[in-house]
């Protein structure tokens, strides 16, 4: 297509929305993109793949004559501008969200989308054993199933597992095993697909928030206006924060009652006929995490005492649970059933509880200009760190100019990528463990 027929939308060129069904008689489909007024991805690091919606003007019968009864996909084509990086992504419709008059002739047709190997994914029944690494039967599954390419990082501490797959879908027996595992210290996995990428990624959580932001040198900022001006010249490159939703935060009180924070884990063996009780302290993994520095600090109050007791040493909580080893145990130690654990007992299994919830006590919703984001050859979203900074209240108090507690790296859960006719953005849904002790990391660039 050539660039006086692409539409451009704020440093971003959207070259194609191709619709298609095997009713067609054109196996080409039928392009609308003339005719989009919206498109809406979103991206969830839950999830191992990606949804959407379009909304299009139809002067054409285009919604009569194409039917769409379910099952059509569109595939979108799309670029940075300036940029040979092309990226696309197949979709299935999988249900019609509305459709609205507007006059006699026209009429906004919606639909919704999901990535089309969640789609197959619905059709498909596994009951299979496998054995090996998670990564490996995750891989597997992948293999035999989606042919999916799995992005893989980290050091898992679980091998040798024998599984039989109990009558579920590949994406879900995928998340299943992804389930089971952790780092040595128990940190946790998540398996998640991309707007940029053909992949779907495999990573632990510390190597995501060992990332450098990709922002250092231009972090999002909101309400700056011309705070560095006098002191640094002028010479501070950043970006707007649009806007910004900062609710239903620090909830303490929730992450104790479902005993996260410090709780006696009682699990017993039905095979062996053995309870392991182990005292959770989420004080050390979030400690292996997120190491402690000088120019850091955790955001969570391990100091408060209760009965003179730390909170995080105080058996808030005894949790029981069924556990079963030595399913597939023939004497050669080869294999371990689904929840056992090669040692240390099951305290991995309550880390891994632990570090998913206390990863979203502090979160931050910012919209931001989506320039940049799709460049094609750097991720930048769902599993980055970016970079956030938000002016304080008092920006003269002890040469402080930005709020430390909103200000910082954040990693990106979530996100929205909006784009219409005269704009591109993209809305971001971030989640951090600790916060700066001053604003340096914001006038530094590092």
């Amino acid at each position: 297509m050539s660039e006086s027929q692409e539409r451009v939308t704020r440093g971003l060129e959207l070259e194609s929305v191709i619709l298609n069904s095997n009713t067609f008689v054109n196996p080409a489909g039928i392009n609308i993109y003339g005719l989009v007024t919206d498109i809406e991805i979103f991206e969830h690091i839950d999830l191992p793949y990606i949804t959407g919606q379009v909304a299009f003007i139809d002067t054409e019968r285009l919604y009569d004559r194409l039917g769409f009864d379910g099952g059509d996909s569109v595939t979108i084509a799309l670029k940075q501008t300036k940029s040979s990086k092309r990226i696309e992504k197949t979709f299935i419709i999988d249900r019609v969200i509305s459709t609205v008059k507007a006059n006699e002739t026209t009429e906004l047709i919606t639909f919704h989308m999901i990535e089309d190997i969640a789609f197959i994914s619905r059709f498909i029944n596994v009951n299979k054993s496998y054995s090996g690494s998670p990564v490996d039967i995750i891989e597997n599954i992948s293999k035999d199933y989606l042919q999916k390419e799995i992005i893989n990082t980290g050091d898992v501490y679980q091998n040798k597992l024998k599984v039989i797959v109990p009558n579920m879908q590949p994406l879900d027996a995928m998340c299943w095993i992804k389930n089971r595992m952790t780092t040595r210290d128990g940190i946790p996995y998540y398996l998640f697909s991309v707007f940029d990428g053909p992949a779907l990624n495999l990573i632990s959580l510390d190597d995501m928030l060992n990332e450098r932001p990709f922002n250092t040198k231009a972090p999002f900022i909101h309400g700056l206006h011309n705070l560095y001006t006098e002191i640094e010249g002028g010479v501070f490159r950043n970006y707007p924060i649009m806007k910004y939703e900062h609710k239903n935060v620090d909830d303490l009180f929730g992450l104790v009652e479902k005993g996260l924070i410090s709780s006696t884990y009682n699990y017993y063996d039905s095979h062996a006929g053995k309870p392991t009780k182990q005292f959770l302290n989420a004080e050390e993994p979030l400690s292996t995490l997120l190491p402690a520095k000088s120019d850091r600090r955790h955001n969570m109050p391990f100091n408060l005492e209760i009965d003179g007791d730390r909170i995080n040493e105080k058996n808030a909580r005894k949790i029981y649970q069924l556990s079963q080893s030595g399913a597939y145990e023939d004497g050669t130690n080869r294999f371990r059933s689904y929840d056992q654990e090669p040692g240390r007992g099951h305290i991995q299994k309550a880390y891994n509880r632990s570090m998913k919830h206390i990863l979203l006590k502090e979160t931050m919703r910012v919209r931001v200009s989506g320039a940049g984001f799709l460049d094609g050859t750097n991720h930048r979203s769902v599993g980055s760190i970016v970079r956030l900074g938000f002016k304080s209240n008092k920006p003269n108090d002890s040469g402080l100019r930005f709020d430390l507690k909103k200000s910082g790296d954040y990693l990106i859960y979530a996100c929205k990528h909006s784009i219409r006719a005269e704009k591109y953005d993209i809305e971001l849904e971030c989640v951090k463990n600790a916060s700066f002790k001053n604003d340096s990391f914001l006038r530094s660039g590092q």
